[in-house]
Formats: structure tokens, C-alpha cells, sequence
């Protein structure tokens, strides 16, 4: 049995410290990206938009940089990947998604700690993150940002570069200012990084004068915010998870090992770690709290936690390196372990699936209390690496969030005499067209996505109508926002004879189509749970 112990000790010491693991890690990580890129395999339509914004910017990059809805720091970022196509602009995403991977590595050896690859393995293995970096995410940008600002901080001693880039996150995720304040309260309280502070103005003091003067307001950032309040009467968020019953829900869908967090022994860590465990502390509890106010703009997708993860897998290294070093968990953070796993696991509506994760975190935590750390280590490294196939809400994945575009593109392929080159589609699925683009069969016509009213809104609403933003941002849309944009509502007279329409069947399809307008006018050639193919009737043969 000690020789057992023994190898299993060199095998996972190796992994969680060599190297040229980080380096493997790292290329498979690129090499699966692209794998699901070019098959569409997590296509996501809010993925799509860090594809069209870049391009807009790549058009008119003046007018979209100062509209700060697009995220105008990744605009910036991908424009000029953009004119290779939507997988073009996916490819440069999952590289820089990858590079966050060895920049965590480093950032955990700088901070001296035992498992330096653990925090890297951790990141890599987030199913939000794995999936993300293919499908576009500007929230899996967001957290290559930190991952960025702290490399350059620790790893390579920058603090004026690091202030640098965690003064711009904010124009990447605006949810990531909590992350920019935390970082700048440890600049303040750090002798060694005060540089930081400096570095950290830069960019909001730059973009906030030069927006001034594109748009002669010197209170535009908040005239014209990055975000729109959320609409109450939208009928998606009364499906949504929601409430102090999912609290810390996201969790386990940011790393399944989350809660091994709570085992941390403060005295343990340095003050930039402290600074981080407050940051993901806060974060978390918002991303949780602000939307049952309807507050932040945030829904319930774990996709909006997932900057917590640079931080929290670096904490999770910290409490990996205690056991590894011959401490073991005391009975109140046994207990707290216990309460934080059964917690995070049941808040998911399929946790009877989940069983695996209870048998595994009572190894973990037993072996760490038999001071067997590498058994603790190798049980911990099995659940972080099998976490993309657990059955956690991490909605990313086409066939996840849209189901239906595989039966629709199958319909229209199976149904050429309808679907023909000369016949528009209009549709309420963002993704249809550029689904059908990758697979070389949208017709010459045009795919129309026709927006709702939330969409019309936040264009309306935070945009500068004065100096002609307004209509180079509407002119965009029309042209190159999933397909070819037009604001609804509309009535069956605005379309062309010929029209087909494609309906994703969903809670808010009849507010942008209402049935009391468009049935009488259509006549329907398919019509399932997910989907809805029909055709425009003349006006003068309604029926």
C-alpha cells in the first residue's frame, strides 16, 4: 500500500506541477475549440453577437466603439478577424480563451503555490469556459481578462500593465467593474503594486473624454449606459431560476470542486489572494441577488458567474496546496465542505444524476482527513476533468439552447420546391442564418430575423440619435446582425409574396408575430413542439 501511495503521489505531483502539462492542456483546449467551432456544436446566439458588434466595428469603428452595448474593448479585439466569417472570428476566440490557461499556471507558481497547475486545470475544465471559448462568449473574454491582469501582476510584475488591462474588463463584461474595484483597492493597499492604480485610470479616463467628444456630452457613459433596464412584462424570465432557493446554483457549472473553497485557511493566504476571495465572494452573491430585483441586467444563466472563476480556481489551488502540504480539514470545515457540496448539487432540478459528485467529494474530503493527499488530489483532478460530461445547467450548446435548428435546416433541405433561392425567410431565431450560412444553404434572398421589442429598445435607448449614431447603428443591423435585422412588430402586408417563414416556437414568438394578426395569413407547412415552417397567403386568400 505505501508504494501505491507512493506512485500515485509521483503521478499526480507531476500533473499538478510539470510544466509541459500546462503546454498539453493548452493545445488540447485549442484543438477541441476548434472542433466545436466548426461544427457548430456550441453556437450561441448571444456567442454570435462578439462576431457581428466586431465586424460593425470593423465598418463604422468610431460610431460602435463609443456604443458601449458592444463590449467595444473585444469589438475592438476581433474586427479584423471578422471579415473571414463567423467561424474566423470563433478561431481567434478560442485561442484567446486558451492562452488564459498557462497564464493561470503562472500566476499560481508566482503566488508560490505547491499545485501550481491545478488552477490552470481548474479553468481549462469549467464546462462554462470549455464550451464558451467556442461559442463566443464575451463572458468567457471577461475572465481571460483577469486571468491577463493578474499574470501581468504576479507572474511578470507589471502592475501598471495589469492596472492596464483590469481598468478596461469593465468594457469587456460591465459586471466586471466589481472585479476592477477590488483589484484597485489592493493597488491602494499594496506597497509593492501601487503603480497599478495608475494603470487602472487609464482606459475609463481615455474612453470617457474621447466619447465625450464624439458625442459633445461629458456625461455619455451615463446617458447612453451599457445597458438597459430589464423589461418586467418579458415573458423569458418567469421561466427563469431565479430566487434564494437557486442561490449559488451557477456554482457547480463554474467548477464542480467549488465548494472545497469553504476549507481555506486565511492565514494561509497573501493579500492579493485575500483581495480575490472578497472579489469572488461579492460577485457571486450579486450575480445571485441582483436578479431577483430586476437589477444589472443579469438572467439566471451560469454564464454570468463565470468571471469568478480566475479567482476562485486560484483559492481552490490554495486550499489543494494546504492538504498536499500535510494539513487536513478540522471537523468545522469538514462540516462546512459537507453543507457547501450538498448545497450547490441539489440546487440543480437533475441532481438525482448527480450522485457522483457527493461520492466523490466524501473521498475527497475523507482522504484529505487521512492525510492521504493523493488520493484527495486524484479524486478532486477526476471530477474537475469529467465535468463537461456532468449533467450541469451550463446552457451552452446548440443543441442545448437550440434544438431546433437542426429539424428546421433538415426541413427547408428536404423541402427545396419551398425553400428556393428566390424565397426570403423571415424568422424570431437569431441563429438561423448563420447556421444555415456555415452549411452553405441560405438562400440568395436573405434570412430576416425579426427582432422583439426588448431588442428595438436597448438600440433606441442607448444609442445617441444627435450626431447620427442611432441610424449607422440601425443600418448595421439591417446588413449583418444575425442575417439581415429588421425591427418588429410586423404585419403580414411589410413582406414580399413569396415570403417563408421559420418560427422558433417559443414564449415570446407571439409577441413578435401575434396569432391573431399572422394566422389567418399563413398557411402552415410544418408544425412541431420546436418549430414552424409556413407560407405568406395572398391577401385577397386569407384562407
Amino acid at each position: 500500500m505505501p508504494a501505491l501511495n507512493e506512485q500515485i503521489r509521483r503521478i499526480v505531483g507531476v500533473l499538478l506541477t510539470d510544466p509541459r502539462v500546462v503546454s498539453c492542456l493548452t493545445l488540447a483546449y485549442i484543438i477541441l475549440g476548434f472542433a466545436f467551432v466548426y461544427t457548430d456544436y456550441t453556437m450561441h446566439d448571444e456567442g454570435l453577437l462578439t462576431h457581428y458588434w466586431a465586424s460593425w466595428a470593423r465598418q463604422e469603428f468610431i460610431p460602435v466603439f463609443f456604443f458601449q452595448k458592444v463590449k467595444p474593448v473585444i469589438a475592438a479585439l476581433y474586427a479584423p478577424f471578422t471579415a473571414g466569417g463567423v467561424h474566423a472570428t470563433m478561431t481567434v476566440h478560442v485561442l484567446v480563451s486558451a492562452a488564459a490557461i498557462p497564464m493561470m499556471a503562472a500566476t499560481a507558481r508566482a503566488l508560490g503555490h505547491s499545485l501550481p497547475n491545478l488552477p490552470a486545470i481548474v479553468l481549462m475544465f469549467s464546462p462554462i469556459y470549455l464550451y464558451g471559448g467556442s461559442s463566443g462568449l464575451s463572458n468567457i473574454d471577461g475572465v481571460a481578462g483577469i486571468a491577463l491582469a493578474l499574470y501581468l501582476l504576479t507572474a511578470r510584475d507589471k502592475p501598471f500593465l495589469a492596472g492596464l488591462v483590469a481598468g478596461a474588463v469593465p468594457w469587456v463584461r460591465f459586471e466586471l467593474a466589481v472585479f476592477a474595484a477590488f483589484f484597485g483597492l489592493y493597488a491602494l493597499i499594496s506597497k509593492r503594486h501601487r503603480w497599478a492604480v495608475v494603470g487602472l485610470a487609464v482606459f475609463p479616463i481615455t474612453y470617457a473624454v474621447c466619447g465625450a467628444l464624439y458625442h459633445s456630452d461629458l456625461l455619455w457613459i451615463a446617458h447612453f449606459p451599457p445597458s438597459a433596464p430589464v423589461a418586467p412584462n418579458n415573458p423569458i424570465f418567469g421561466s427563469q431560476k431565479i430566487g434564494l432557493r437557486y442561490f449559488l446554483e451557477p456554482a457547480l457549472a463554474v467548477t464542480p470542486i467549488a465548494a472545497l473553497v469553504v476549507a481555506l485557511r486565511l492565514s494561509r493566504l497573501d493579500l492579493l489572494e485575500k483581495i480575490l476571495l472578497f472579489y469572488a465572494a461579492a460577485a457571486m452573491t450579486a450575480a445571485n441577488i441582483l436578479p431577483m430585483f430586476g437589477a444589472g441586467g443579469f438572467g439566471d444563466s451560469p454564464r454570468y458567474t463565470v468571471h469568478v472563476l480566475p479567482a476562485l480556481a486560484l483559492l481552490l489551488g490554495r486550499t489543494a496546496g494546504q492538504w498536499w502540504d500535510g494539513e487536513r480539514p478540522n471537523l468545522l470545515q469538514t462540516a462546512a465542505i459537507a453543507l457547501a457540496a450538498v448545497w450547490i448539487t441539489t440546487r440543480q432540478t437533475n441532481y438525482d444524476e448527480l450522485v457522483i459528485v457527493f461520492v466523490a467529494y466524501a473521498g475527497i474530503v475523507l482522504a484529505a482527513r487521512l492525510r492521504q493527499p493523493a488520493w484527495a488530489m486524484s479524486l478532486a483532478l477526476a471530477l474537475v476533468i469529467g465535468a463537461p460530461l456532468l449533467p450541469v445547467r451550463h446552457d451552452v450548446g446548440r443543441r442545448i439552447t437550440a434544438s431546433y435548428l437542426d429539424p428546421i435546416a433538415e426541413w427547408l433541405e428536404a423541402h427545396p420546391e419551398v425553400a428556393t433561392d428566390d424565397t426570403p425567410i423571415y424568422t424570431n431565431s437569431q441563429m438561423l442564418a448563420p447556421f444555415l450560412e456555415g452549411r452553405g444553404h441560405a438562400p440568395k434572398a436573405g434570412i430576416y430575423f425579426v427582432t422583439g421589442a426588448d431588442m428595438s429598445n436597448e438600440l433606441n435607448h442607448l444609442t445617441n440619435p444627435e450626431n447620427g449614431q442611432l441610424e449607422i447603428l440601425r443600418n448595421l443591423a439591417a446588413t449583418d446582425l444575425y442575417g439581415r435585422t429588421i425591427e418588429g412588430p410586423l404585419s403580414p402586408d411589410d413582406l414580399p409574396p413569396n415570403a417563408l417563414l421559420a418560427f422558433r416556437v417559443e414564449s415570446r414568438l407571439h409577441i413578435v408575430f401575434p396569432k391573431e394578426v399572422w394566422d389567418p395569413r399563413l398557411e402552415v407547412l410544418a408544425d412541431t413542439k420546436r418549430f414552424r415552417v409556413a407560407k405568406l397567403r395572398a391577401k385577397d386568400n386569407p384562407q
